[in-house]
């Protein structure tokens, strides 16, 4: 019965095509004290990248045996600052790159 069992799952996922394969969560080790990178592929094609510090999203698509990401994050910005009690009247502007 357990044989039986095991090679019906078996012929499942050889039926399976290989983009529905690849959905599933992945994780690469990282050797910095913040840890790896988790990638998390969704089977209608959309992933997820969770790293220390941030994360990415976008769209997946395989090519062969490769799978390419392609990000829909807009660019930021990253401002590191301080309060300086001497420094009155000082103004800062951003403007959205074009």
């Amino acid at each position: 019965m357990l044989a039986l069992l095991i090679f019906s799952s078996v012929v499942t996922l050889a039926q399976q095509t290989p983009s529905e394969n690849n959905a599933g969560i992945y994780h690469q080790r990282g050797n910095s004290p913040e840890g790896g990178t988790n990638y998390i592929l969704f089977p209608d094609h959309q992933f997820v990248i969770a790293f220390f510090g941030g994360m990415l999203q976008g769209v997946w698509k395989q090519e062969g045996d490769q799978i390419n990401f392609t990000t829909t994050a807009e660019p930021h910005y990253i401002c590191y600052g301080r309060y300086v009690a001497e420094l009155k009247g000082t103004q800062i502007r951003f403007k959205k790159p074009l």
